[in-house]
């Protein structure tokens, strides 16, 4: 009744909050259902597949669902998961082609922002 009733504190915090529930759920299991870590955390998934299944067909059938995105963020996360030298390659690739077509990569904007941040904001350290 303890780990019910936690779970039910859990899920209010959850969808209050937007967190993942994985990370609350497993220490309940390990501390307070006394389970062992790996099969807490293979129960925390189930739950969040289970979860994850029903929030996809009910926004499924209403239509909010951009499938393709899906797939394809699916089907990288996979292949990076399974491969990750693959995904590591092609993404030297994409920066290669990108430095030659005067695209500045991602990685290189953002430390611009961080140190344009840095530097603006240097003064409100010394004072």
């Amino acid at each position: 009744m303890l780990v019910f009733s936690l779970s039910i504190v859990i899920g209010l915090f959850v969808g209050l909050l937007g967190a993942g529930g994985s990370i609350l759920t497993t220490p309940l299991f390990v501390y307070v259902e006394g389970m062992e870590p790996v099969a807490a955390i293979s129960s925390s998934l189930l739950v969040v597949m289970a979860v994850s299944t029903f929030a996809l067909v009910r926004h499924g059938i209403r239509g909010l669902i951009q499938w393709r995105t899906g797939f394809v963020f699916g089907l990288s996360g996979m292949l990076s998961a399974k491969h990750p030298e693959v995904v590591q390659e092609l993404a030297a690739k994409w920066e290669a082609i990108a430095k030659q077509n005067g695209v500045i990569p991602f990685r290189q904007i953002m430390d611009i922002y961080y140190n344009k941040n840095l530097v603006m904001n240097a003064h409100l350290a010394i004072q």
